[in-house]
């Protein structure tokens, strides 16, 4: 995926966003999600998923936090393909990393026909079991 510009601009004001929250608490990180999606409508898919991409790369950022990103913005759900899956798939880890992977971005992905049985059937045949429940948990999608 090219990188537009703007995109390690929009992931470090994510970042500091973050960063500035003093109550670290899942309700507290969505209410911050939700502003930020909301700031985000107007941004391009491609910037948008490239940003989150950064976050993912960087760490730092809790992950369903970045995937929620994603998940909220259409232009970026729409920009999914099994080459950004990968992408953002990349130290999957525990369940608490998978279950939101495969439940905002991969299952919608699969539902939606951005990715075919084939390619979900090669995750479900993975030898990482990460990505193996990742393909399972997608199906719930």
């Amino acid at each position: 995926m090219p990188r537009s510009d703007a995109s390690p601009e929009l992931a470090r004001s994510i970042r500091l966003r973050l960063d500035t929250q003093r109550d670290r608490s899942v309700a507290a990180l969505r209410k911050v999600r939700r502003a930020i999606s909301r700031e985000l409508k107007a941004r391009s898919g491609a910037e948008v998923l490239r940003a989150v991409e950064q976050l993912i790369e960087e760490g730092g950022v809790p992950r369903w936090f970045a995937y929620e990103v994603a998940h909220h913005h259409a232009g970026a759900m729409q920009r999914l393909t099994p080459a950004a899956l990968d992408r953002l798939a990349a130290g999957l880890a525990d369940w608490g990393t998978v279950d939101p992977f495969a439940l905002y971005l991969l299952g919608p992905a699969y539902r939606e026909g951005q990715i075919s049985n084939a390619q979900l059937t090669r995750w479900a045949r993975s030898s990482d079991r990460w990505r193996r429940r990742a393909a399972l948990v997608a199906t719930v999608a």
